[in-house]
């Protein structure tokens, strides 16, 4: 019994070894591809596969035109099968490599996308890219369509430009994956908060009533999402989160783990109104819950007050108002013969 499984073992050594070492005149041709499968060993790049079987560790080249359709992740100990040929070179190329971990299909919105720069970390698991970017750590899931560019397959610490769409899964799914390096010097990494959100993540949805002055709770077609609302966020365009009112944020991912609103855009008109600041008064009052952009409805000891918008200049002490919240406005008629306000000071 012994002596049959050391004859196997020395069989198997000597395939490899074979296959490892046979002269560049020997490695099978295109029409004969062998077909090996193993682990993938840390030091693989997107141009070398390190593998690790059971006969030893073998050196694989891969190709732009390496089939990548059943798989695009080379992550540490994950389980391959690779059907290689032999190179004019004295290496073994790869032909295709199958990782066995295809995501199911979702629509996905590739009209409305984001292009991500980051570098994936060992976060990353299945099709779940984990990405650290300056505005911390993003989730991408990988698609069996996912365009890949130059890039053949994904590596751990590699760095890429991820141009990204919303899911019918409410995730964010890759549409494409270059290299940063490949990328277009014009991509932006960050966005700006005075209107080039082209960057970051968007959704939509209408204001839930459980939202505060710090905490936008927007309901979705996938469900209820939470966005904290810091002070650098830009609200210029959306300052009215009370219930029902419709609502795009711009968002990223941030390290304590919460979603993070970077701008606010809510429905709003525009105004020709000639506005005569020097005329301002303040007043004092909550809002009703029937604001819009355009419109503060504010209701006070005289009675309801309605108030434009369209020439605030500042939100003092918050940067977003809800409804029942108890605010002061200066204000000034304008040549629409409405009064407007001028600037909001929480109280």
């Amino acid at each position: 019994m012994k002596k049959r499984r050391f004859f196997k073992l020395c069989l198997a050594a000597c395939i490899s070894c074979a296959l490892l070492f046979a002269p560049v005149s020997q490695l099978p041709s295109r029409a004969a591809e062998v077909t090996v499968s193993g682990n993938v060993m840390s030091g693989t790049t997107s141009g070398l596969l390190l593998l690790s079987t059971p006969q030893g560790k073998m050196e694989i080249k891969i190709d732009n035109s390496t089939d990548t359709t059943s798989g695009k992740l080379l992550l540490p100990n994950q389980a391959v099968t690779v059907s290689v040929i032999g190179g004019n070179d004295g290496y073994l190329h790869a032909s295709k490599i199958s990782t066995g971990s295809q995501a199911a299909a979702v629509t996905v919105d590739t009209k409305n996308t984001a292009v991500i720069n980051g570098k994936l970390n060992s976060n990353t698991k299945d099709n779940d890219l984990h990405f650290d970017t300056p505005q911390g750590e993003m989730v991408i899931k990988l698609d069996s369509t996912t365009s890949m560019g130059g890039c053949a397959f994904l590596v751990i610490g590699g760095s890429y430009s991820v141009t990204c769409g919303r899911g019918s899964d409410a995730y964010m799914h890759a549409i494409s994956i270059a290299d940063a390096a490949a990328a277009s010097s014009g991509t932006p990494s960050s966005g700006s908060l005075n209107g080039d959100n082209s960057a970051y993540m968007s959704v939509s949805g209408t204001v839930s009533d459980r939202t505060t002055n710090g905490k936008l709770y927007l309901s979705t077609n996938e469900g209820t999402m939470q966005f904290i609302i810091d002070n650098s966020a830009n609200t210029s365009k959306g300052m009215m989160l009370v219930p029902d009112r419709r609502l795009t944020v711009y968002f990223y991912h941030g390290s304590d783990a919460y979603l993070h609103a970077v701008t606010l855009v809510g429905e709003k008109s525009s105004s020709s109104a000639t506005v005569y600041s020097s005329s301002a008064v303040s007043v004092s009052g909550t809002v009703n819950g029937k604001s819009t952009e355009d419109m503060l409805y504010l209701d006070t000891a005289q009675g309801r007050m309605e108030i434009k918008l369209d020439a605030v200049g500042s939100l003092n002490n918050c940067k977003v108002l809800t409804k029942d919240q108890r605010i002061s406005v200066s204000c000034a008629s304008g040549s629409d013969a409405y009064l407007h306000a001028v600037s909001i000071t929480a109280l």
